[in-house]
């Protein structure tokens, strides 16, 4: 109701009444089919970001766009004509990047979900990755496994599933007999994983039947556990994170726990670290063995970025998947 009260507004005040008297982050508004918003540089920046545009560059380009809006006096504009205007500013800046621009906005977008899995042991960063990429890719619902590990207590008793009420790194404990042949930290966590699988494999079913946008992270993510159909799915892509610094590793404990007010203390995680750190090594060799993405995740932009662009240049079919 308001956006439709401030349309007509906007076409009954003469033009330089809007030029003069309204602040300049109030002044565009963008029409779709059946509602009208505001022009956002944020939303505009990460459609530029998930062309493959540097995020900086990505936002100046958003700024300038608007200032020439309001410098030709377009104060209401369709979506399509944005888009136009966009992609015509890209070619003068990218040819590649215009291209994957146009092919998102105007033909991939409504075809296909974006879903992705992005895996990793405890404490190398899946959980701050994947909220960023998720914001750079406009996909708002972001799924830990952890939290359908604790569906998974709250429904099923510890007496049926015990693996499922341990840490991923001490589910062992909670088994009766490991086999001499295993590792019985791994042993534990693969127990773990295949149970939590299920889980993930329901949210990917509902994902592609109702074409949802969603990314799964965490330290559950598994290849070789997901049923290949998946990974094989062109709305999906999964990759794993690693740190190979142990060093480094062992901080970013600290890190989390200061970002969750010591509700995740690094003692508890640190006490355990040869066990993190076993689990980190099998789902990377497992990532390889499965042809997954694998990425260093030294810094979490640098690997945002890339992971962003890789999944742009498979949907826009510029890269080699198989």
């Amino acid at each position: 109701m308001w956006v439709t009260m401030l349309k007509v507004l906007y076409l009954s005040i003469p033009e330089e009444t809007v030029v003069a008297g309204l602040d300049m982050n109030e002044d565009i508004f963008v029409s779709k089919e059946d509602y009208t918003m505001p022009y956002s540089r944020g939303i505009l920046t990460n459609s530029l970001t998930r062309a493959g545009m540097d995020h900086g560059e990505a936002y100046r380009l958003a700024l300038s766009i608007k200032n020439q809006l309001v410098r030709e006096k377009k104060f209401m504009i369709t979506a399509d004509e944005l888009k136009e205007i966009v992609y015509r500013r890209l070619k003068e800046y990218d040819d590649t990047i215009a291209k994957r621009y146009y092919f998102w906005e105007f033909t991939k977008r409504e075809r296909q979900p974006i879903i992705l899995l992005i895996g990793g042991a405890s404490g190398v960063g899946s959980s701050t990755l994947s909220f960023t990429v998720a914001q750079w890719l406009g996909v708002s619902n972001v799924i830990g496994t952890d939290v359908l590990r604790e569906v998974l207590r709250r429904v099923i008793s510890e007496d049926l599933i015990p693996s499922i009420h341990k840490s991923s790194f001490t589910a062992w404990r909670a088994l009766r007999d490991v086999p001499r042949e295993y590792d019985k930290v791994i042993y534990g966590f693969i127990n773990q994983v295949a149970h939590i699988s299920v889980a993930i494999e329901a949210v990917l079913e509902r994902s592609i039947r109702e074409g949802i946008n969603v990314v799964i992270e965490g330290t559950h993510v598994v290849p070789g556990f997901i049923d290949r159909k998946y990974l094989k799915n062109p709305s999906i892509h999964t990759f794993i994170l690693k740190l190979e610094n142990e060093e480094m590793h062992k901080q970013r404990f600290f890190a989390r726990a200061n970002e969750t007010q010591m509700r995740r203390p690094a003692e508890y995680y640190l006490r355990h670290f040869s066990s993190i750190r076993k689990i980190h090594d099998y789902i990377v060799d497992n990532a390889i063995k499965s042809g997954v993405p694998v990425f260093e995740n030294f810094n979490f932009e640098v690997t945002a970025r890339c992971i962003v662009r890789y999944v742009i240049e498979k949907i826009t079919g510029e890269v080699d998947t198989d």
